[in-house]
């Protein structure tokens, strides 16, 4: 993983210990956490970015609801209070309510990630997306989805008198040809990273923060704020799959490699969930068969 951050974040890696531990997001309050949606895997990148601070116990993520139906690790998400969404605001809204209070209520920070692009870049969502900035006279992007304003900024009203930041995280995936762009998901699906061993050798991860005070409190004022922010983003994209990587890390002071610990350190990521796992074979074996 290389990780490259904005000026005014440079200390946070310059005071890291041998490219392992940093704090680049508070570890005395909440905070948000955004990024672009390009592989399903990017919750675990972005849970692994919180264990380099220590805070990956802290972590809580807003998924599509479909998700929770997964067998076994459904429940593991459901036990850590993941926030499960139907995209559908007269439902959501309560769930969103209740979730947020006990966040707020909280004696322990916590980091909630989302995902505004709200799926994966693919071929039939960037025809939607461009269908949308079309009919809305709104600049297309070439590597994001129009990002859907609503469930933030209403995150965001909730929280604002107990998170200080936004954090705003870029992902890039080398290796993928920028003449012959194809979507990350056609390279790295799950079939292909679990099944034929093709997953990226290594993730890039641009990160920015921004002040609550600098973010609108204006429904359509956020909006706009938020589209100005991926206009940043696909810029951030295209020169990363133009040249390959955000800085030019070797000789940037904004930049740091984090080299994993171990070929196994991804199961300690999944450790309650391979727990709930073990359990559940426990249980159905012995008391259900």
């Amino acid at each position: 993983m290389v990780l490259s951050v904005d000026e005014e974040l440079e200390p946070a890696l310059r005071d890291s210990k041998g490219g392992r531990l940093f704090n680049i997001f508070q570890n005395d309050k909440s905070s948000i956490l955004i990024a672009n949606h390009q592989l399903y895997t990017d919750w675990i990148y972005m849970w692994t970015i919180a264990k380099l601070q220590r805070l990956d116990g802290n972590v809580k993520i807003i998924l599509k609801a479909s998700l929770q139906k997964i067998p076994i690790f459904g429940w593991g998400m459901e036990f850590l209070e993941f926030i499960f969404l139907k995209r559908n605001w007269d439902k959501d809204q309560n769930t969103l309510i209740s979730s947020m209070n006990r966040i707020k209520t909280k004696m322990y920070p916590t980091l909630l990630i989302l995902f505004p692009e709200g799926t994966t870049l693919s071929l039939d969502g960037r025809k939607k997306s461009l269908e949308y900035s079309e009919k809305n006279n709104l600049k297309d992007f070439k590597y994001l989805l129009h990002p859907r304003s609503t469930g933030l900024f209403f995150c965001l009203t909730q929280l604002r008198e107990s998170i200080d930041y936004v954090y705003d995280l870029t992902f890039g995936f080398p290796g993928i040809d920028p003449k012959q762009f194809k979507w990350p998901e056609d390279f790295y699906s799950l079939k292909n990273m679990f099944g034929s061993r093709i997953y990226p050798k290594s993730i890039s991860v641009h990160i920015r923060r921004f002040h609550v005070s600098t973010i609108p409190s204006d429904k359509g004022a956020f909006t706009e704020w938020l589209n100005q922010r991926y206009e940043e983003k696909d810029q951030l994209l295209t020169q990363f799959y133009t040249n390959g990587h955000f800085t030019p890390h070797k000789k940037s002071k904004n930049s740091i490699s984090v080299p994993p610990m171990s070929p196994f350190e991804i199961f300690s990521e999944l450790a309650v969930m391979w727990s709930i796992f073990f359990s559940a074979v426990y249980i159905i074996k012995h008391f259900m068969l």
